[in-house]
């Protein structure tokens, strides 16, 4: 997983903005659209954020798929599949 903006391509913010616009700015795992509102688990409003995820964690690969994810969807993603999931395990 990519920890340094230098660990990914020079026009990733191009990359990333296509693959959003594309999943007309949808997470598309739990279809959230960015920006709409929504109250977490201690009751507070917040938004919706999409990103674009890195499914296969390659970064530095100048043409990497990416996928539309809301944060909550990324992270959780993240945690079961990214490089560091067996360091969380062992905790």
């Amino acid at each position: 997983m990519a920890t340094e903006r230098t660990d990914y391509p020079d026009d990733i913010e191009v990359q990333a903005w296509q693959c959003k616009v594309e999943a007309e700015m949808r997470c598309i795992n739990c279809d959230a659209l960015h920006g709409e509102e929504y109250i977490n688990e201690r009751g507070e409003v917040k938004r919706k954020v999409v990103t674009a995820a890195h499914p296969f964690h390659d970064a530095a690969n100048p043409r990497p798929r990416l996928v539309s994810l809301c944060l909550e969807c990324h992270r959780r993603y993240d945690d079961r599949t990214g490089p560091n999931r067996r360091q969380k395990k062992q905790r």
